[in-house]
Parts: C-alpha cells; structure tokens; sequence
C-alpha cells in the first residue's frame, strides 16, 4: 500500500513537471538574477518589472527550444505592451555572445536573448531545455513549464 501511494504521489508530480503548472509555494518571494544581453550589456530580472515576464530557458543547439520561437511570437504579438519575453541561455551547450546574436537574426527576436550568468537555472531545478517560467508584475514565480510550450498556453497562464 505505501508502495502503491508512493507511485501514485510520484507520478502526480512527475506529471505537474512535464506538463507546467500553477506555482503556490513562491508565490510571495520574487526571484532576480543577473543576465548577459546578447548586446553586451548587463541586466537584471528586476529590470523587467512591471510587466508579466515569461523567462524561457534555452540553449542555441536544441531542436524544442528553436520550435518553440514561433510560440512566443504569437504571445509577443497578442500582449507585447503588458509582457516581457527574456529567453535566457543555460550556457550548458557553449554558448556565448555571438552564438546569441546568431540565434537572435536568424529568428528576427524582437525580445531580449541573454546569458544566465549567476546559474540561476540550477537554483530552480531546471534539468531539461526548454523550460519556460512566467512571472507576475512584481517578479514572483505563478507558472512553469518543462519543455516546448504553446503560446496559447502561455496566453492562459499570463495575469490580466
């Protein structure tokens, strides 16, 4: 019986991972760390406040993360004026600065493309690529996603 409900409570869970979902837990703490602008300047998440903010984590070489860029473009083109989009670089496949801007033109992002300079991503348990976590106007943590997320999903999940 433990056995059994330990499965159970562990497939619930695994399930919440892979699909995304609602975070409770933060939701009173909003998160900052420093970034990279592919431009070379620095920035912080505390930077975007203000707007809702959906932070993608990616790397340059993943097949889901490039499959990923129209879905962004389409929550860029229903909410650019009350939405930041940061895709933010893991760095875990090499990538630098040049590798950035490279992704940047060749999918004409409007949005910020940055480096995650403090790791942030090993703090909040981020294992796979992408993975997508949207913040509230003043910064803290309401919805995650692991994996290639759809842009009406992130529509539903934005606050009004």
């Amino acid at each position: 019986m433990v056995a059994a409900t330990a499965l159970a409570i562990s497939s619930v869970i695994l399930a919440i991972a892979y699909t995304g979902g609602i975070i409770t837990s933060q939701r009173s703490q909003a998160i900052d760390f420093k970034l990279l602008l592919d431009n070379g300047r620095r920035a912080s998440i505390r930077d975007f406040r203000g707007k809702a903010v959906i932070l993608v984590f990616f790397a340059t070489g993943c097949d889901y993360c490039r499959e990923e860029v129209p879905e962004l473009f389409k929550v860029y083109n229903a909410r650019a004026q009350e939405v930041s989009i940061v895709m933010v670089s893991t760095g875990l496949e090499g990538d630098s600065l040049d590798r950035l801007n490279a992704f940047r033109s060749q999918f004409d992002i409007p949005w910020p493309v940055a480096l995650d300079q403090d790791e942030y991503y090993k703090r909040i348990g981020v294992n796979y690529v992408p993975y997508t976590l949207i913040l509230d106007r003043e910064g803290r943590p309401i919805y995650s996603h692991e994996g290639k997320v759809s842009g009406e999903e992130l529509l539903n999940f934005l606050p009004d």
